[in-house]
């Protein structure tokens, strides 16, 4: 099942957590034997299965990544402050 997500959240913690797209995709493919591919997270509806693996790497919760609000960027929202 696909549902639409907001892929500027999804930026904005590949931002705050200093990833490459790249490093982002091996971590979420790791154990598949089909990598997931950057198609299929960005684009405009994502796999609930391919949500749950992006949530075990950030620990947000599924519904942060479907909130259509723009991500905050403030130090109390940074992982490094």
């Amino acid at each position: 099942m696909k549902v639409e997500h907001n892929i500027s959240r999804l930026k904005h913690l590949l931002k705050m957590y200093k990833l490459s797209v790249s490093e982002f995709l091996s971590k979420i493919s790791d154990g598949l034997k089909k990598p997931i591919s950057e198609k299929d997270v960005f684009s405009e509806r994502i796999e609930i299965g391919h949500l749950k693996r992006i949530d075990k790497l950030f620990e947000k919760g599924i519904h942060y990544y479907l909130d259509p609000k723009a991500p905050e960027n403030s130090k109390e929202a940074s992982v490094f402050f």
